[in-house]
């Protein structure tokens, strides 16, 4: 014990003044001399020790640490002198702009803000920094002390925004110096001023234009009613921009309003103008689609009453005078289709400009087809007696049949489109339509058939390729009648997979009772052991499935024996898998005790998490419960 205090630092000597004197003698420079500085000035005993550290450090984060912290009531004046000394440029200890930027940005402590603040110690040059200052202060006397006194620009605005009251703008024209301030004074007052009248004013216009808009809903004069809708449109658009002078509820309202009257305004304003345009064409086009259409209608009267009498007395010079009187009537009525004219006007026109262009033509090639026609009429008569197709072995011919028969029919046509009678063409149309409805019919129902058919065949040979070959045998002979069924051209499409089946039908018939009979026996004594001689459950499972899926692969056989044989099997089958039923009936009790212990933990563990327990508890006791999950 002797020779350890012999050898003890002198800063760690009982004696204070001896430590004084040791810590002078300590470089900051030095990291382990640092670290000891530190550990006197925060943790030594005794008052004067710590004041002698940190004047050796002479470092302001820790003289305002101190001042923060310190218990001793003199370390932490002391402290608070050093720091209020640095701040504001005075005392020894060092300090940065920057880090005295960031100490008045982030400092909570009111007083010596203000202090601060009260010294000019708090940078006027540096707008943000004020502006923070003054606002954790709150006193708007020292705010109008500034804004009336800074030659900082930016500060001396920001500061003027801030002001919304009269009483305060007023305090500025009378003891503001500058002009500009003055001024930005003087319009803020007149602004507010403005701002107190402009809510009545824009009320009542507003009120003024939604009553004009609701007394135009009488208007029925188009051209008025729209003029004076733009403008009062106009006008409420202009108000619109005033309305952050209202309140929210007295905006929307007129908004709504206006949304509304503008919306049945506007569809009445539609319903006028179509009302209007339409009086506009009907008036120029009436006169003229009169005249024209009479012109029509005397010239097609008149060809009409020449075709309809006798034919033969009609002279070249008569036929001439009608193809004029023609073509005049046409190109009038031609003229008015590119007019913007109604839709029944229109289909009258066209079908007008239809019937003169087909009474030229008839005027044209009349022997010729007077000839057609006649033709026409025999061909509708003769395919009238034949007889439609009622079954699916009919329809080849049916469809060669109507296929003739549309051939001659385009064929004496053609020459005569423009022209041909339309009664004419709807009895063939109606006539041709019931053919072909019938013919479709048909092949719906061949191609029904054969897809059935051919699904059919598949799956037989699918069952072979799998082995199943009882489902097959049991399912072939309908499915061989059902292709006897099809048509030759659907059969045809099927013969490969019918001559396929075929043979391997009759190759399974051949050894199916050669493999099952003598195999049967030897599966039931396979099973009746296993009944008997049980292995584990699972394994015991798996081997009657195996066994008894071996045993519907043999399939069914006509032997006397074969029901004998399957029902023992059966019976065979379910003593052998009585252990397997056991075993699964106990899993299922002890999966249902699990999943309500597991349950249990999970309530545990929440009610665990809501109560009030330290963190260590609280893992001690997760972990216990993640070992029993």
């Amino acid at each position: 014990m002797i020779f350890k205090s012999l050898f003890q630092p002198k800063y760690k000597h009982k004696d204070p003044a001896i430590r004084i004197q040791a810590l002078q003698q300590l470089d900051p420079a030095d990291k382990q001399h640092l670290s000891i500085l530190h550990e006197l000035a925060f943790n030594d005993s005794h008052t004067a020790v710590s004041l002698a550290a940190l004047d050796k450090l002479n470092n302001f984060d820790l003289w305002w640490k101190m001042a923060d912290t310190a218990k001793d009531t003199r370390i932490a004046k002391k402290a608070r002198q050093k720091v209020e000394l640095a701040l504001q440029g005075k005392g020894e200890v060092p300090i940065t702009d920057a880090v005295k930027r960031s100490f008045i940005m982030e400092c909570q402590d009111t007083p010596l803000l203000e202090q601060l603040f009260v010294s000019d110690a708090v940078d006027a040059g540096d707008t943000a920094m004020m502006l923070h200052v003054l606002q954790r202060l709150n006193k708007p006397q020292f705010n109008m002390r500034i804004l009336l006194s800074t030659a900082n620009i930016e500060l001396q605005n920001a500061l003027f925004d801030q002001l919304q009251s009269e009483t305060e703008l007023n305090k500025v024209l009378k003891r503001a110096s500058n002009n500009n301030l003055i001024s930005l004074a003087k319009s803020k007052l007149a602004a507010l001023k403005d701002a107190q009248l402009k809510p009545i004013q824009v009320n009542k216009a507003t009120k003024l234009v939604l009553s004009k808009l609701l007394a135009l809903q009488d208007s029925n004069d188009f051209q008025a009613f729209k003029q004076r809708f733009d403008a009062l449109s106009t006008e409420f658009s202009q108000l619109e921009s005033d309305f952050h002078y209202l309140d929210d509820e007295t905006h929307d309202d007129f908004i709504t309003k206006f949304n509304t009257l503008s919306k049945k305004l506007q569809n009445k304003a539609l319903l006028l103008q179509e009302q209007w345009e339409a009086e506009q064409a009907t008036r120029q086009q009436s006169e003229v689609l009169i005249q024209a259409k009479t012109t029509a209608e005397d010239v097609l009267s008149q060809v009409s009453e020449a075709l309809s009498s006798n034919v033969e007395a009609i002279t070249l010079g008569e036929l001439e005078t009608f193809a004029g009187f023609i073509e005049e009537a046409k190109e009038k009525l031609i003229v008015l289709t590119k007019m913007d004219i109604g839709t029944d006007d229109r289909r009258v026109i066209e079908e007008l400009i239809s019937n003169l262009l087909s009474s030229k033509a008839s005027l044209d090639s009349l022997p010729a087809l007077q000839n057609a026609i006649a033709q026409a009429e025999n061909l509708i008569s003769s395919l009238q007696q034949e007889v439609l197709p009622t079954s699916i072995d009919a329809v080849q011919g049916a469809q060669q049949t109507i296929n003739d028969y549309e051939a001659r029919w385009k064929e004496l046509k053609q020459a005569f489109n423009p022209i041909w009678p339309k009664s004419l063409q709807n009895r063939w149309h109606e006539l041709t339509s019931s053919w072909k409805k019938a013919i479709r019919q048909r092949k719906e129902e061949a191609n029904d058939l054969l897809a059935q058919c051919r699904n059919k065949m598949s799956g037989l040979l699918r069952h072979i390729e799998q082995g199943r070959y009882n489902v097959a045998l049991r399912h072939y002979e309908k499915t061989m009648a059902l292709y006897d069924s099809l048509p030759e051209l659907q059969q045809s499409k099927l013969s490969r997979q019918q001559e396929k089946l075929q043979m391997e039908f009759e190759r399974i018939k051949g050894w199916q009772a050669h493999i099952a009979k003598p195999k049967k026996p030897e599966l039931l004594k396979d099973i009746e052991q296993l009944a008997l001689n049980p292995l584990d459950p699972e394994s015991q499972a798996i081997r009657v499935k195996e066994l008894r899926q071996e045993w519907l692969n043999l399939g069914k056989l006509s032997d006397a024996t074969d029901e004998v044989l399957n029902s023992a099997f059966d019976l065979a089958c379910e003593k052998a898998f009585e252990p397997c039923r056991q075993f699964y009936a106990e899993q299922d009790t002890m999966r249902e005790a699990n999943y309500n212990t597991k349950l249990a933990l999970l309530t545990e563990l929440q009610d665990s998490a809501s109560n009030d327990i330290s963190d260590t508890e609280l893992e001690k006791m997760f972990s216990k419960m993640r070992k029993r999950w």
